[in-house]
């Protein structure tokens, strides 16, 4: 379920995937953490480094909490990284 946004000056954003890496031969590119998987309580995944304060789970597996992750972010359109979020 990849899915990339091109603004209209060129940038493209997307969910870094192995498969999608080739993308950052064409520019300076710039990798930022936008969220957190971390187990609490089963597995829980942190959005806050968005800006926002959601946290989803608590989730069974990982995988689980990567999915949640994955979907979160593409119904928010890909939300870039808030500076200083998380320390």
């Amino acid at each position: 379920m990849t899915r990339i946004r091109i603004a209209k000056n060129g940038s493209i954003r997307f969910i870094y995937d192995d498969g999608l890496a080739c993308l950052q031969e064409l520019g300076i590119s710039h990798i930022k953490r936008v969220s957190h998987v971390e187990p609490y309580n089963g597995w829980q995944a942190d959005m806050s480094p968005t800006g926002q304060d959601i946290i989803l789970g608590p989730y069974k597996t990982r995988k689980e909490a990567l999915e949640a992750e994955m979907q979160w972010l593409i119904e928010h359109n890909i939300p870039t990284a808030k500076e200083n979020k998380r320390g």
